[in-house]
């Protein structure tokens, strides 16, 4: 660019990056987080009790491929519950 001409209208991926970032850093005060994660918290406990229904229904004859995939599911679900626990008591 030459003295005296217009800019480039737009800029770099990375830059536009960084201008939303700092639009979106404010609204994520530690409150508003804070509700944020309690909410995450609240839906993976919901998606746990669904999943444990499901596995403890005896009238549902699940194929054991089927049985075998949602505990595991389950389990990552109830292991991301332990970590975050784990997290929130070691921040108190």
């Amino acid at each position: 660019m030459e003295f005296g001409e217009l800019p480039e209208k737009g800029g770099s991926l990375k830059g536009d990056l960084h201008r939303v970032w700092m639009k979106l850093k404010p609204l994520m005060s530690s409150e508003k987080t804070e509700r944020i994660l309690e909410e995450v918290e609240r839906g993976e406990k919901a998606s746990l009790e669904e999943y444990n229904d499901i596995l403890k229904n005896s009238e549902m004859r699940l194929p054991p491929s089927t049985e075998r995939l949602l505990i595991r599911q389950r389990d990552a679900i109830q292991a991301a519950l332990n970590t975050s626990r784990m997290y929130e008591e070691l921040l108190s």
